[in-house]
């Protein structure tokens, strides 16, 4: 049986101390995506990214420490992941480039933007927030003594979506990697110790655009406000019944919003 993500061949790229794994799949503009905490390559939504390739280049890879990447013990920061990000497209001859950041992704992309302005195009952010503890302090309400590191589903998903789907093997792709706890609390740290200023915002000049979901109690709409409020070329869109694993709910939905997005902002951007 063949899968879109996992048939593309791991690549690694020696980014500073660490050697990054990636995969490239599709052709076009470069769109470099970025997952969630303790989210490796196979973990994207397979329906979001057949979409996705088929207009853009899309590189996916494996945070440091993570998946097949290096780095099980060497810092871990957002300030240190987004380098790892300006590296890899650096190395990969990628300059500027289409950002999709999701959760975790979203702050390594707000700090991509602001420490390496010349690397991105467009930054497209789900599930965002730029106050780290906050975000820190909502996962960890969530943990049970039992299971700490893991965010239950009912915190990732709302009610309806759960009855409709009890077991969700019809909704994650099948993982290539094992949990790995240490990694996941490791990056909740990075969450926790990262704050983006009112000023850092104010000083993106790129298009963005915020998709949150309306029932997402991790990073909630008024996260994706304050950012909003801040920034100077920003589309901002809720979406109903969105939870914080709305990726997976909704894959179309998102795929066609960033694809109509990126399409504007691509345009206007060749046209300078």
């Amino acid at each position: 049986m063949t899968d879109l993500l996992t048939d593309h061949p791991v690549h690694h790229l020696q980014t500073g101390p660490v050697m990054t794994a990636y995969r490239s799949i599709g052709s076009g503009e470069p769109l470099l995506m970025i997952t969630a905490m303790g989210g490796t390559m196979s973990g994207w939504d397979r329906r979001l990214i057949s979409r996705l390739t088929l207009e853009y280049r899309v590189i996916i890879y494996d945070i440091r420490g993570t998946g097949y990447s290096s780095g099980e013990n060497a810092e871990v920061s957002i300030q240190a992941m987004a380098t790892d990000a300006s590296l890899l497209l650096k190395g990969l001859g990628i300059s500027p480039c289409h950002i999709f950041g999701y959760s975790l992704g979203s702050m390594i992309g707000l700090q991509l933007a602001v420490s390496h302005p010349d690397l991105v195009c467009s930054l497209v952010l789900c599930c965002a927030s730029r106050s780290g503890i906050s975000v820190y302090n909502r996962i960890t309400s969530w943990f049970s003594p039992e299971n700490p590191g893991i965010i239950p589903y009912h915190a990732r998903f709302p009610p309806e979506f759960l009855n409709e789907h009890p077991d969700l093997s019809d909704v994650f792709p099948p993982p290539s990697h094992p949990v790995n706890i240490p990694a996941i609390l490791r990056q909740l740290d990075a969450i926790g110790a990262w704050e983006f200023s009112d000023k850092a915002l104010a000083g993106i000049r790129k298009p963005v655009l915020l998709l949150t979901g309306e029932e997402d109690c991790i990073t909630p709409v008024e996260d994706a406000e304050t950012i909003a409020s801040h920034l100077n070329d920003v589309i901002s869109i809720r979406v109903p019944g969105g939870g914080h694993g709305m990726m997976y709910q909704v894959p179309d939905r998102i795929a066609a919003l960033m694809l109509d997005f990126l399409s504007q902002k691509e345009n206007r951007y060749l046209a300078r």
